[in-house]
């Protein structure tokens, strides 16, 4: 979705008016599988800070929040595919923990900035990566591997 795009769903939003179909949470389309399954892929929107004092402060503020909203996405992508065991074992909190922290180490796809100082960023994270950090598995890289 464009920032155009966005800005009139969140206007709209603000105006009580439905989001559109298919976008269920404000406007931006939830993550999707990528080639195979074998990746998850998110959209982050960090909007601007009015407050802030620069539009470069704004920027980067905004670009936190986006890089946090698709790490959020990632990980409740992540979630609705998995199914039996490991959907229970995702309930223990240290599962949560370590699932969340490792959809924080996506890769950056895209990122678009706003005039405004607002921030879109599209991530995409290999789903072997989350599926190892669920069952405490150190990284592909990791030493001792």
């Amino acid at each position: 979705m464009g920032l155009f795009a966005a800005i009139l769903v969140f206007g709209a939003a603000a105006a009580g008016q439905a989001a559109p179909a298919g976008a269920p949470d404000g406007g931006m389309p939830p993550a999707e599988a990528g080639p195979s399954q074998r990746a998850l892929r998110a959209a982050g929107v960090g909007p601007a800070d009015p407050g802030l004092p620069t539009v470069a402060a704004a920027r980067l503020a905004a670009d936190r929040m986006a890089r946090r909203d698709a790490a959020t996405r990632l990980f409740e992508a992540f979630r609705s595919t998995l199914a039996g065991e490991k959907a229970a074992a995702l309930g223990a909190a240290a599962a949560q923990r370590r699932v969340r922290e490792a959809a924080g180490a996506f890769r950056v796809r895209d990122v678009r900035h706003g005039a405004d100082g607002s921030v879109e960023v599209d991530v995409e994270i290999q789903v072997e990566a989350l599926l190892g950090a669920l069952e405490n598995r150190p990284p592909a890289g990791a030493p001792g591997r």
